[in-house]
């Protein structure tokens, strides 16, 4: 079902967002189908549109502190 739905995205050129990831497995299996969007309990619970910026920001910063120092 994955694989059918990124592919029909694909051809009418859309984006696609999973929803509902609540797992590390779900995602990896998603990455791995093609899916680069997700959203869900993974990363946060549901927030208030107006709280969003502040998620946003600390998302980014958490990942950026996950990167390797480059040389």
């Amino acid at each position: 079902m994955v694989a059918a739905t990124l592919a029909l995205a694909a051809n009418l050129r859309l984006y696609v967002v999973a929803e509902g990831v609540e797992t590390e497995g779900v995602r990896r299996h998603l990455l791995q189908a093609g899916c680069m969007w997700a959203q869900g309990w993974l990363w946060s619970a549901a927030v208030p549109g107006r709280q969003m910026p502040r998620l946003v920001r600390q998302l980014a910063a958490a990942a950026d502190s996950a990167l390797p120092d480059t040389p």
